[in-house]
């Protein structure tokens, strides 16, 4: 199961606290099997992530489990149900899955892990597949499909983007064990804590919600897209089915002409704050697992 917390923001100037919103928290709860994931649970992200009724006042998504770990991948009930399901069927792992991380990944709200205790098998996409990843010091990470005859499929193009491939076939090839440092070395995660996880978490949150929005929905647009066409032929302007023809250079010039990026340079110059930055109204506090 999931559960949902909702934590309200602040905005810089009170004519924008209308607008502000919240910070969606989806905790992964179920302790008792290291919160493997279910199609149920899969589905139910997937349906928040897309369908939400509120997501157009969510600012940032962040993604964590209950217990002592992270999730134990996708749980194992579920990729033995779907040995005997058509290719075709909505209930193949392979469908729900993929499309989760394809959900994650393509989201433009910023997606935020924060780690601890294992993060194992199918997890490791999840991480991949979002914005930014907080671990605790003592976390570990782990790919066990191949010791039970299975290729991590579904999360290698994830993986592939965020780690040297050197590293990438070491892990998926031998099913070692990678410690939180081998993490941040990597690419699997940006940042290490050690206690104080709330206080971590909401520098994080602040941090990205400083930016102008505008401007982050195009360049997340960019980066995917730059990710899909290889750097060199986006320098180019090379065009795509939803992205036009556009050089850096004409896209700087583009950017420059908004009424916020004026605003932006001329608060800078005068020493004064633009009006977009949000941060939390309130400390984040973590369910307790007894009222779920």
């Amino acid at each position: 199961m999931l559960h949902l917390q909702y934590l309200p923001l602040l905005a810089a100037h009170p004519s924008k606290q209308s607008e502000a919103g919240f910070v969606a928290m989806i905790t992964l709860a179920r302790p008792e099997k290291a919160n493997a994931l279910t199609r149920d649970m899969a589905n139910e992200m997937r349906r928040f992530i897309k369908d939400n009724h509120k997501i157009k006042h969510i600012k940032a998504i962040v993604i964590r489990g209950a217990g002592n770990h992270f999730c134990s991948g996708i749980d194992l009930l579920w990729m033995k149900e779907s040995c005997d399901l058509s290719d075709d069927d909505k209930d193949h792992v392979a469908f729900v899955f993929s499309a989760l991380l394809k959900d994650l990944r393509s989201n433009m709200i910023p997606t935020i892990c924060l780690i601890q205790g294992a993060s194992v098998g199918g997890a490791l996409g999840i991480l991949a597949a979002c914005d930014s990843v907080i671990c605790h010091r003592s976390s570990t990470f782990m790919l066990k499909e191949i010791h039970h005859g299975i290729a991590p499929w579904l999360i290698l193009p994830y993986l592939a983007q965020a780690m040297p491939m050197r590293v990438l076939n070491r892990l998926c090839r031998s099913g070692i064990r990678m410690s939180a440092d081998d993490a941040l070395q990597y690419g699997l995660c940006h940042m290490i804590y050690d206690d104080h996880p709330e206080r971590v978490l909401t520098d994080e949150i602040n941090g990205w919600l400083m930016a102008e929005p505008a401007v982050s929905h195009e360049l997340q647009n960019a980066i995917n897209h730059m990710d899909h066409l290889g750097v060199k032929n986006w320098h180019m302007g090379k065009a795509t089915s939803s992205l036009p023809l556009e050089t850096p250079e004409n896209r700087l010039k583009r950017t420059l002409k908004t009424k916020n990026a004026k605003l932006g340079l001329t608060s800078f110059l005068n020493k004064k704050k633009t009006p977009w930055p949000l941060r939390l109204a309130e400390k984040i506090t973590f369910p307790d697992l007894d009222t779920l």
